[in-house]
């Protein structure tokens, strides 16, 4: 018997992890809703095998009930992603149950309209039980570095989860019972709104309105080894009695609900830590109180331990030092293995280890925070390390993460000392075994290929288009694999950072050798690194595209 294909009839029928019994196959997870974004359209997905990311894709359901998928490639960042080029398609029949059904699977994996592979494989939507987690505090991350986390709780039968895309925490709950379930829905709607206040355009004024935001329609349901978040944002404006809503520009656009898709891994074990001694030093990235007009985050990436349980922790201005800052503080090790960072004023940052990662340990960073009650960080505590390159060994080809958690950012430090990929500019070797990548241009297009140029453009911005010095300090060499401390200074549009000073970076990358210079992956241009990178270099709460935890 021939069974019919199920035929799909709404978007929830297909979003979510559906796992192949065949190792060999890969596995498919569906957004619904945009990855990154909000106001992009575009519904998007990954497939993975044995764990790892394979591709990403966007995708859209047929009249006929298929899905059909457009595979992009991994180094485009172009949002929304059908900006993409389209390396290949899929067209995928479902047939049998829904929940545990074969597909059949059509793929032109090199987009010329042949159809190259015609395979069918059984898969099966991954079901979240939420009952047989254990109980208490854990936190969702979107990814290992670079992630500003979602704390929950689990007690009894309750699932507790802290949202922090309005203008303030809010708290949401929900119930499960046990086994295995779709999705667990969280309780949300208008009577958890938090108010703010919008200033739009009326008949060609400017006037402030009060507006009220929320959370609804949430729910967390599996997603891999982790689990999936989707919600919809809805605002508000509360208009005066003799304002109509036709009159008020761009309200409609304001108040259409925002459908957000999230994946995170789960953290909730933590494992002892190191034993500190004085005069140790380790890089990471520390969200403090530093000024944050002058500093990525306002965070920090040296942390020196010294005698009689005294610290310091410091970023450090690449061009004058004059935006140089450092906090002075005192440390203890609980019984558990967590560090506590006592700044004196009832200001204690502490920092639970995660897993032991290459040269160091990855971090959850607990930092008390005015506005928000608490920030929780996920990045790497790196020890220092003698420098592990040389001259002749950095040419190559690299590849590392962005500040957004999941941009993956490729650079070809060349023989000739230029640099290539998603960056451009020139490079040297310094005597403090440094490399020092720089990329300036006038605001004539002139290219200032001397360093010395380059610094001194940061004395006169105002003849500027872009100015960008990197200090890279590779060590804890693994493989290909290198911990690199992370110092630059940028000013341009790029960054989105004109009329006024430069603006300063300091934390940690992990980098990966690919190839002895490789071409390129992603073109150098402003708007593979520049426009679509940048804005999001300095914004930490935009890391909404999707890593799942191995």
């Amino acid at each position: 018997m021939v069974l019919a294909p199920v035929v799909i009839p709404f978007d929830m029928e297909v979003a979510g992890y559906w796992e192949a019994q065949d190792p060999a196959s890969e596995s498919y997870a569906f957004y619904k809703a945009p990855t990154e974004f909000p106001y992009d359209p575009v519904k998007t997905g990954r497939t993975y095998k044995a764990g790892s990311l394979v591709s990403r894709f966007f995708w859209e359901l047929t009249s006929d009930g298929a899905i059909k998928i457009n595979t992009v490639g991994l180094a485009c960042d172009s949002r929304p992603l059908n900006l993409c080029a389209v390396t290949g398609t899929t067209i995928i029949k479902a047939y049998g149950p829904a929940a545990n059904a074969e597909w059949r699977l059509r793929s032109d994996s090199n987009n010329d309209g042949v159809v190259d592979a015609d395979t069918t494989a059984k898969y099966t939507r991954k079901e979240i039980e939420l009952s047989a987690r254990p109980k208490g505090e854990f936190f969702l991350k979107r990814s290992d570095t670079f992630d500003l986390t979602t704390p929950g709780m689990i007690e009894g039968s309750t699932i507790s989860l802290v949202l922090s895309e309005l203008t303030e925490p809010v708290i949401l709950s929900g119930t499960f019972t046990d086994g295995k379930k779709h999705h667990v829905s969280i309780a949300a709607g208008e009577a958890t709104a938090v108010a703010g206040t919008r200033t739009f355009s009326v008949g060609g004024k400017s006037l402030r309105l009060p507006v009220k935001m929320w959370y609804d329609n949430v729910q967390i349901s599996a997603a891999g080894d982790g689990y999936l978040l989707e919600y919809e944002i809805r605002r508000k404006a509360q208009l005066p009695a003799d304002v109509k809503a036709a009159d008020v520009d761009q309200l409609e656009a304001y108040e259409r609900p925002q459908l957000r898709t999230e994946a995170f891994g789960l953290i909730d074990k933590f494992i002892p830590g190191p034993v500190i001694n004085a005069g140790e030093k380790y890089y990471s990235f520390v969200l403090l109180d530093f000024n944050p007009d002058w500093v990525s985050g306002g965070g920090a990436n040296t942390i020196e331990f010294s005698d009689g349980n005294h610290g310091t922790i410091s970023h450090h201005d690449l061009i004058k030092g004059k935006y140089s800052e450092e906090r002075q503080f005192t440390w203890s090790r609980r019984a558990d293995g967590t560090l506590v960072y006592d700044f004196g004023f009832g200001i204690e940052v502490t920092a639970r280890f995660i897993k032991a990662v290459n040269g160091g340990y990855q971090v959850l960073y607990s930092i008390p925070d005015p506005n928000v009650g608490m920030r929780y960080v996920v990045h790497d505590m790196v020890k220092d390390a003698p420098v592990a390159v040389t001259e002749a060994s950095v040419p190559g080809s690299y590849v590392f993460t962005s500040s957004d958690g999941l941009t993956d950012i490729h650079m070809t430090l060349h023989k000739d000392k230029t640099v290539s990929g998603s960056v451009g500019g020139h490079w040297f070797f310094d005597t403090n075994g440094d490399v020092v990548s720089f990329e300036c241009t006038d605001l004539n297009g002139r290219e200032l290929s001397r360093y010395e140029d380059c610094l001194n453009s940061f004395d006169h911005l105002s003849t500027s288009a872009f100015s960008h010095i990197r200090r890279l300090r590779f060590m804890h060499k693994d493989g290909q694999n290198y911990q690199v401390k992370y110092d630059a200074s940028v000013y341009g549009e790029r960054f989105q950072v004109v009329n006024r000073d430069y603006f300063t970076i300091s934390w940690t990358y992990r980098w990966r050798r690919i190839g002895d210079e490789l071409p390129s992956v992603a073109a150098r241009s402003a708007s593979t690194f520049g426009q679509a990178a940048g804005a999001r270099q300095f914004n930490l709460r935009n890391s909404h595209e999707i890593i799942l935890a191995k």
